[in-house]
């Protein structure tokens, strides 16, 4: 049943919509009720839903369904310009079958480009040169026309040629034609070039439902301004609130809101609670993050998989998971140096399953070739652009150059075949077995690598059933494009109990029956005095609403440096913003 204010949004027959919605205030019930009645003036299949994660796309797909409602399109921002490109891609001198770069790619072959044509200088970093106007045009021209010659194309490029592909009229009146509705979630997530291609696809109906209070990622141009001034870039929006939170307690909303109205970049709003809870808890006079440890650890909820630990740092998360899983508690740390899918050796063993899934694709062929046959990359590299200059398969210059080239490439081959009849897990079995992936590590008696391959065949298993019980493609090619986009939240392991420990960055969007924020000291909370306070004031906000029951907040007199040595750390300058007597919050002493 919708509250009133839900109820307005769903009934309110204006074409464009506007929901400002609080953390843990339904939003999500309320959009597949909008979805729901918007079907009564068009069809689901032109209607599409763009989420932040794969799996909010999901989930919202299964809500719609049980409503009542089949055929909505659902994806992720770059789901949706993927069906696009695949589509038109042509359009624009890129060939169908483009394949797919991560960032780690993106970066090896930026940083080929500098060294080769030495673009930058000595003294410059990569990153630096591509913050600079002077070097990153040059560099990003040199990528591009690489990219395109080698018919590849990153993420970041996927958003990038849909801009461009939509400034076609003809490809433009096509997409308008086949997507009349768009419902985006997370709006205060939206960046420049996405609003771009939905101005430029301008849908006969457009909702828009998010919080600009919950906007953390302006490092990737997601601006809060931008769902701000909404009504402004789509004139005749109608307005609506969603003040009711149904996630947390009195005591966690109210914490929140004293934060949060600090900031001046918001639209005003106020969230409110359905029911009481127990005082926060502040446990901040520990000596080190050794005992901050500590006191979670005696402070844990039970099941383990209610518990979550939210940090500012990837270094801090890091430091928890090792000391807990030294003590013996189960930790499932979600973040990107800790994914399976991320390990080079694994990386290595998608090159090889990319190459087999397509010859033509170059560049994994090169990568497979380099750590097959223990090559550096740039060893291979005058290869891979020759081959490019020459329009002749860079499997036949490396089969011309050397006989164990040969072999390793005609395997590949050979593996097409079995690929073509077979899903993603027996797949690769077959490439375990074919490349003697297992006794290379046992013979020289790497057992982090073999815990990591037994890792990795589990999760390849247990995405193959997931896809075979859902009834979709399990082969794996199919099982390539799902490791190319998925979320960092797809490493979390869901059916296991055990305390999840992530960034702020990586909570967004979930929730835990008690939350810990250690280490809430300047630097940390926040890690800028004055550079951007506010962003640094919703990534706590975010932190704190997260939690349902309870909150705990830590921190301790003296942090670790990078050289061995102690320093006194500063309390937060956030600590008189949440410390309100009103939250009935109250402050534990250490246990020494």
């Amino acid at each position: 049943m919708l509250n009133k204010q839900q109820q307005l949004a769903v009934d309110s027959k204006s074409m464009k919509k506007l929901i400002i919605a609080s953390a843990g205030s339904g939003k999500s019930t309320t959009l597949v009720q909008i979805i729901k009645k918007d079907t009564e003036r068009i069809s689901p299949e032109n209607m599409v839903a763009i989420t932040f994660t794969r799996n909010a796309a999901n989930e919202l797909k299964e809500k719609v369904h049980s409503a009542g409602v089949s055929e909505l399109n659902a994806e992720t921002i770059h789901g949706f310009c993927l069906k696009i490109l695949t589509k038109y891609i042509h359009e624009i001198e890129w060939e169908d079958n483009f394949v797919l770069f991560d960032q780690d790619d993106r970066n090896d072959i930026l940083k080929y480009i500098n060294e080769s044509q030495q673009i930058l200088p000595k003294t410059m970093t990569l990153e630096k040169g591509l913050k600079d106007d002077k070097y990153k045009t040059k560099i990003l021209r040199a990528y591009y026309s690489l990219m395109q010659e080698y018919n590849e194309i990153d993420l970041n490029m996927i958003i990038d040629l849909t801009v461009m592909l939509l400034e076609n009229q003809d490809v433009l009146e096509e997409v308008k034609k086949q997507y009349k509705a768009f419902y985006i979630d997370e709006f205060q997530d939206t960046y420049a070039a996405q609003l771009t291609i939905l101005k430029a696809i301008d849908p006969e109906l457009l909702v828009v439902i998010g919080d600009p209070d919950q906007s953390i990622y302006e490092w990737n141009d997601a601006k809060p301004e931008y769902i701000i001034n909404t009504q402004y870039i789509f004139p005749g929006m109608e307005m609506f609130k969603l003040e009711i939170n149904y996630r947390s307690t009195h005591q966690i909303v109210n914490m929140a809101e004293s934060l949060i109205k600090n900031n001046i970049k918001r639209i005003d709003k106020t969230a409110k609670a359905t029911r009481d809870g127990v005082p926060v808890e502040f446990n901040l006079d520990n000596e080190t993050l050794k005992d901050q440890i500590n006191i979670i650890a005696e402070n844990l909820s039970d099941p383990f998989k209610h518990n979550a630990i939210i940090c500012r740092k990837n270094g801090t998360a890091l430091a928890i998971a090792d000391q807990l899983h030294d003590m013996g508690y189960p930790v499932n740390l979600v973040l990107s140096s800790a994914d399976i899918m991320k390990k080079e050796h694994i990386k290595s063993l998608l090159y090889i399953s990319k190459s087999i899934v397509n010859s033509n694709d170059d560049y994994s062929v090169m990568k497979s070739i380099c750590f097959l046959h223990g090559k550096a990359l740039n060893e291979i590299m005058p290869y891979y652009e020759h081959a490019g200059q020459t329009g002749i398969p860079l499997s036949t210059h490396l089969k011309a150059s050397n006989k164990d080239f040969y072999s390793s490439i005609d395997k590949l081959y050979q593996l097409n075949d079995k690929v073509l009849i077979t899903d993603a897990y027996e797949s690769m079995k077959s490439i375990f077995s074919e490349f003697n992936i297992i006794s290379r590590y046992s013979d020289q008696h790497r057992e982090t690598r073999l815990s990591e391959l037994e890792e990795f065949r589990k999760e390849v298993k247990k995405w193959r059933n997931v896809q075979s019980f859902k009834r979709l493609d399990t082969s794996l090619a199919a099982f390539i494009r799902w490791v190319m986009i998925r979320d960092i939240q797809d490493t979390l392991k869901k059916d296991t109990d055990a305390i999840t420990i992530m960034t702020v960055h990586g909570s967004k969007g979930l929730e835990f029956h008690k939350v810990f924020i250690p280490n809430f000291f300047q630097k940390e909370f926040p890690m800028t005095r004055s550079d951007n306070i506010e962003e640094e004031r919703r990534l706590l906000y975010v932190a704190i609403t997260r939690a349902k029951e309870e909150l705990m907040i830590t921190s301790c007199n003296t942090k670790k440096l990078f050289n061995g040595f102690t320093q006194a750390t500063e309390p937060s300058q956030f600590l008189k913003e949440i410390y309100k007597s009103d939250n009935k919050s109250k402050i534990k002493r250490a246990t020494q």
